[in-house]
């Protein structure tokens, strides 16, 4: 954001720091792993059920943490530390899955605060956006949204700046025609991309996504 309203913006070069690999994921988790002492160069899907539950909720649960982790590094380590923490603290031998359900609330609730800070800091008119989508929908159509961007401003400049707010920061995304989730982390914080992709849908017939990883934090509505 910094670099795009400098006038020699074409002169500055930017680091990507955010990943869009699942497998890269796991890999700094299992080198983290090994740097606490396990014996050998076993791989993840070795280590992985030693130290957690296999399965939440029918899904294999490293996917689903990372599917929470908005593809960020530090946001995936910060879910694991809560899940970890409350395991050890009740004397969990791995992870079960109501450490995974503590856990996840503690890191969204986190996520939340921590990006309407970083909201109130870009763009002050839509610090409080995040708490409009409590208790919604984890799918809402085109009106539906824009009924939760107008109770920020009935001004469609300050909406539309809030809804591209949103869709940087991982917040929301939309649903592709053969079912699959974007959110910005898949077209690798192209946002250029991401918005041609969206007008190329039936504007009525988008279905935008909340984003697992706030669900908890903000009680949607799966």
């Amino acid at each position: 954001h910094l670099v795009a309203v400098m006038p020699d913006r074409g002169k500055i070069s930017y680091a990507l720091v955010d990943w869009n690999d699942e497998t890269l994921l796991l890999e700094m988790l299992r080198r983290r792993f090994m740097s606490s002492g396990i014996e050998g160069d076993p791989p993840m899907d070795k280590i992985w059920p030693l130290v957690c539950v296999s399965h939440i909720y029918g899904e294999e649960s490293s996917h689903y943490m990372v599917e929470r982790c908005l593809m960020r590094p530090r946001s995936l380590i910060d879910f694991f530390r809560f899940c970890r923490s409350r395991a050890v603290n009740l004397g969990h031998l791995r992870i079960e899955v109501e450490d995974l359900e503590n856990g996840e609330e503690q890191y969204s609730t986190q996520l939340v605060n921590d990006i309407s800070y970083e909201i109130q800091d870009i763009f002050t008119p839509a610090k409080d956006i995040l708490y409009e989508f409590i208790e919604s929908p984890s799918e809402l159509d085109s009106a539906s949204l824009k009924l939760i961007l107008a109770k920020i401003s009935s001004d469609p400049a300050v909406q539309e700046r809030t809804l591209d707010l949103l869709l940087w920061y991982g917040v929301i995304g939309f649903r592709k025609e053969d079912g699959n989730p974007t959110y910005i982390y898949s077209v690798r914080y192209d946002m250029k991309r991401m918005k041609a992709l969206m007008e190329k849908r039936d504007h009525n017939g988008l279905v935008y996504l909340v984003n697992p990883a706030f669900w908890k934090g903000l009680e949607v509505k799966k």
